[in-house]
């Protein structure tokens, strides 16, 4: 398996203690090595930090408007045909530890849909 592109929307929140939960959650998927791409499709006024702008994993493309299923799925569909691709709120993050490459199966248009641990 080549990996895992993940779809997100990067946002900012007013709330500091949830900003910081989003960016470490982002932090983790940039440095989890089962993940070869994030793709942000990110609304005009949402300031992204360099950190994550900067990181070569990370791919931007402007979306007016707040992120729905059917722009993450065209977004797939006509960038990514092929690959393995995983469509995620910003506070998810994939465990580095599992062994994500048993993931052959998905390009027989499996979806299946992840259930969330919380981490502390």
């Amino acid at each position: 398996m080549a990996g895992i592109h993940l779809i997100i929307q990067y946002c900012n929140d007013p709330r500091p203690g949830r900003q910081a939960e989003y960016d470490e959650c982002l932090r983790r998927n940039l440095a989890c090595p089962a993940i070869v791409a994030v793709h942000n499709l990110v609304e005009p006024q949402t300031t992204v930090p360099e950190e994550f702008r900067g990181h070569p994993k990370m791919h931007e493309q402007r979306l007016d408007r707040w992120m729905t299923y059917q722009d993450a799925f065209a977004h797939a569909n006509e960038r990514l045909p092929g690959e393995v691709v995983a469509v995620t709120n910003l506070d998810i993050f994939l465990d580095p530890t599992s062994d994500w490459s048993d993931l052959g199966f998905l390009s027989n248009g499996v979806v299946l849909c992840l259930s969330r641990f919380e981490w502390d």
